[in-house]
């Protein structure tokens, strides 16, 4: 006995479903937000408050080395081509950008003193790292700014938040003075490298006064950039001063037995 074949049964959404329903334009800036942060360098997400939550002692060491890596990788990634291109290599008597060279040795340099046990030097030298980055990061879109400043078309009148700009020029400039010829504990003069980052963030800050109407984005850049080489000093400090707490210790016990 053969029997009809079943006909399609449709789906009817009530009136009140369909109003709750997202419209096309909401999916789509839904997508472009969900997409804008996927893209977004999570280093420059984090919030300087929300690191200063995390004491800076060895128990921190793990979260900062994984902070670091993460940060080297994203510099690898989004910067290296841009430094490849645009950032010219530092003399020795120069106050050049930072090189991603010298984020790599830093890093490395942390690393092996987790793997030493040595948990606050490789938590000061991961946090030298981050920083590293992040003026790293700085001076590429300086770079890229300053080689095509009228590439693309923009709006002008941004405001700080717009340009997501919480560093001021003037506490940059006294916390570089600040960090200018402080001799770590141990040390005999004050390290070439960490002199050249403080003339580099001096240099970024005579630019952002000497030119007060120049592109915004390439002002804050400027600033922030100059922030973060003095954050980068003076993680620096710690880190050497951890290292030379370490070898003392070394050398105690050495004469112990």
């Amino acid at each position: 006995m053969s029997t009809a074949p079943k006909q399609n049964q449709s789906c009817t959404l009530s009136s009140s479903t369909v109003k709750n329903l997202p419209t096309h334009q909401q999916v789509l800036k839904q997508a472009n937000l969900l997409l804008a942060l996927a893209l977004q360098p999570s280093f420059f997400m984090s919030k300087p408050d929300q690191d200063s939550k995390l004491s800076h002692d060895p128990a921190s060491s793990t979260h900062e080395l994984r902070k670091a890596y993460q940060s080297l990788v994203e510099a690898a990634t989004c910067g290296g081509k841009i430094q490849s291109q645009l950032l010219q290599p530092h003399s020795a008597e120069a106050t050049g950008p930072i090189q991603f060279q010298e984020i790599e040795e830093s890093y490395r340099r942390a690393f092996r003193h987790h793997q030493e046990n040595d948990d606050l030097a490789a938590e000061r030298w991961a946090r030298t790292v981050k920083h590293m980055a992040r003026a790293f990061w700085h001076e590429c879109k300086i770079a890229y700014l300053g080689s095509t400043p009228a590439q693309f078309p923009y709006l002008r009148g941004a405001s700080a938040a717009e340009l997501d700009l919480r560093e001021h020029s003037d506490t940059t400039e006294d916390l570089l003075d600040c960090l200018s010829g402080e001799v770590t504990s141990g040390l005999n003069e004050f390290p070439p490298d960490m002199h050249r980052f403080l003339e580099r963030g001096r240099e970024h800050l005579r630019n952002v006064h000497e030119s007060p109407g120049s592109h915004e984005l390439l002002r804050s850049e400027r600033i922030k950039a100059a922030y973060e080489y003095g954050r980068v000093v003076e993680c620096l400090a710690l880190a050497f001063e951890a290292e030379v707490k370490r070898s003392q210790k070394r050398d105690e016990k050495t004469q112990a037995a």
